[in-house]
């Protein structure tokens, strides 16, 4: 085990008591360990790298404003990345079943309606400008970059980050639909400025037993606005935003004509 698995595990130690630890999640870029008390409860720490703490403090801040949508945040160390959530009780959504992608779209809405209305909150977030983010992403993701686009401030390919294979699926799919994206993205223009969580998928969801639904792993979130520019700290939530706001869109639309046919 890595001693700063270890660390965060003491740390852990001092906010819960549990008897066993299990590594659920050992990614690059994090490590999350399930932690199973006496009493059969769990909780789950998540570690980041040093310098990666703004998926704490963002998920802490989120946690604060809606406290009904995402689970527990027991503790939180922003300065070595560690994040201590109670285990959320809800049961996992399917990808195979279009009702359960509706009934997350429906929550996303919702959820970014409410946001919408909290300038406090958005403030505290990393900025995105959902309108440009597609031209930025291919730039980003094409094998053959070239110059950055006029006033773009990221300079990471993130072929780095997801591999190059991946990378050039995804820019093929979105070059062969940017006309239609793009045509959506403009419509953001008449939005206001909202949360957008980053990595909106249902195996980053789940149904409580009260009904609601709950969020997690908001390491990719940011405030999405067509005003703002991506800076290279945020690149990486700018992969995943473009897909967030067609997602949300698409979901108010839908809900707009059924409520008014």
């Amino acid at each position: 085990m890595l001693e700063t698995d270890k660390a965060a595990l003491k740390w852990a130690r001092g906010h819960v008591g549990w008897q066993r630890q299990e590594l659920v999640a050992g990614r690059a870029w994090s490590n999350t360990f399930k932690l199973k008390a006496v009493d059969g409860s769990n909780t789950y720490l998540k570690i980041l790298p040093v310098g990666y703490g703004d998926e704490v403090s963002a998920t802490a801040v989120i946690a604060q404003h809606f406290p009904d949508s995402l689970p527990e945040v027991i503790a939180h160390d922003i300065e070595h990345g560690y994040l201590l959530l109670r285990d959320h009780g809800g049961t996992a959504l399917s990808s195979n079943m279009v009702s359960h992608t509706h009934r997350l779209l429906s929550f996303y809405a919702s959820l970014q309606a409410r946001a919408a209305k909290l300038p406090g909150l958005l403030a505290e977030l990393p900025t995105c400008d959902v309108t440009r983010a597609l031209s930025d992403l291919l730039f980003s993701l094409s094998p053959d970059r070239g110059s950055a686009p006029p006033g773009m401030a990221m300079a990471t390919p993130l072929a780095d980050f997801i591999g190059e294979a991946e990378a050039a699926y995804y820019w093929h799919a979105l070059t062969a639909g940017s006309a239609l994206i793009e045509s959506q993205l403009a419509l953001a223009k008449a939005l206001p400025p909202t949360l957008a969580h980053g990595d909106l998928h249902v195996k980053n969801a789940a149904v409580l037993p009260n009904g609601g639904c709950v969020l997690y792993d908001w390491s990719a979130t940011s405030s999405c606005s067509s005003t703002k520019t991506c800076s290279d700290k945020d690149h990486i939530a700018s992969f995943y935003c473009v897909f967030d706001f067609i997602n949300a869109f698409f979901c108010r639309l839908s809900t707009y004509i059924r409520i008014t046919s």
